[in-house]
């Protein structure tokens, strides 16, 4: 080699036209994978079982972001604990096992929970430390839970 001549790269054009079909490529995974975390997921009975419940507790108690303080509002809970109950009964036959199991072990849970915020919230408003509000509380109806008496 002489002095004067400075060492050639020589590039493929093969070479370049593979290395831009694995960039394009590697860019469509990482978009895939980004979209897959944005996606809801499929509409199925569970998903609606777990919408429901989650708006039932939240009525049994969730935070008021401007104020920061709990909130309660049995009737919105109880509303949605009969929407699931109602979806048990429409659905009665026509569900898988699981479905079958996770509807009713839900719908258990709710009303176990109802009964106990129930529960506290009288209990909260006969001592003293809660004012009884007329605007969230439950109205007795057939087959579902209703706070106790005090």
């Amino acid at each position: 080699m002489a002095d004067s001549e400075e060492p050639r790269i020589i590039v493929d054009d093969d070479w370049k036209k593979q290395a831009q079909a694995e960039k394009e490529r590697l860019a469509q995974v990482e978009q895939s994978a980004d979209d897959a975390d944005d996606r809801l997921p499929p509409p199925t009975i569970i998903e609606l079982v777990r919408l429901l419940a989650s708006q039932a507790l939240m009525g049994m108690g969730s935070q008021d972001p401007r104020t920061g303080q709990i909130v309660v509002a049995l009737d919105l809970a109880q509303f949605n604990i009969e929407l699931v109950a109602l979806l048990q009964e429409k659905t009665r036959g026509n569900l898988t096992d699981e479905e079958s199991r996770i509807l009713t072990q839900t719908l258990s849970e709710l009303r176990l929970i109802y009964a106990d915020t129930a529960k506290a919230v009288a209990q909260a408003v006969k001592e003293g430390r809660i004012a009884p509000q007329s605007a969230g509380a439950p109205k007795p109806r057939p087959g579902t839970p209703t706070p106790p008496s005090t």
